[in-house]
């Protein structure tokens, strides 16, 4: 009898896979912890000086539109597509996955069970951007996929596994 979810990752066949809802629901809070350090990036480092703007002491929303409005739309998707690269490449070789996703107790492993080194999460994660821009296409192939593995996954080789982060280290991994 098989377990709803188990996949066999290096030998072991007990282990639990993410559920895609779990995965969903890391990756959106990662993504507004993402957003949040752009925000910051863009008004502490890109605009260093307000004088040249009106000012908002109600509605901050209208001077993040401001600030937006000003800049070059094509270096500002840039960034933000190089920073969220960074951002998922540099927790993951940190930490096997982004700081919401690992509270929640999931993390990254190739198929031999060890941690993924930056090429893997580099296919991992320009699959990802790529096949988001396309419609959400990677978390669609995992409802039909049988071990649930998002198409980022298979196309690098890794596996989104469930753990219990408070049992082990984040330093175990030799």
């Amino acid at each position: 009898m098989s377990v709803l979810g188990a996949v066999s990752v290096s030998g072991n066949v007990g282990v639990r896979s993410a559920p895609v809802a779990l995965r969903l629901l890391g990756g959106a809070l990662d993504l507004c912890l993402y957003v949040g350090l752009f925000l910051a990036y863009l008004v502490f480092v890109e605009h260093r000086t307000f004088e040249d703007l009106p000012p908002r002491y109600w509605n901050y929303f209208d001077y993040l539109v401001d600030l937006t409005i000003r800049m070059d739309l094509k270096s500002f998707a840039l960034k933000g597509v190089l920073g969220y690269a960074g951002y998922e490449i540099i927790f993951g070789l940190i930490m096997r996955n982004t700081p919401f996703s690992r509270a929640l107790g999931m993390r990254f492993v190739r198929a031999d069970g060890k941690r993924p080194l930056l090429f893997r999460l580099l296919l991992k994660t320009v699959f990802q951007i790529v096949f988001f821009m396309a419609g959400l296409f990677g978390v669609l192939f995992s409802f039909v996929h049988p071990e649930k593995r998002m198409l980022q996954d298979c196309l690098s080789g890794c596996y989104c596994l469930m753990e219990d982060v408070r049992t082990t280290s984040l330093a175990d991994d030799a």
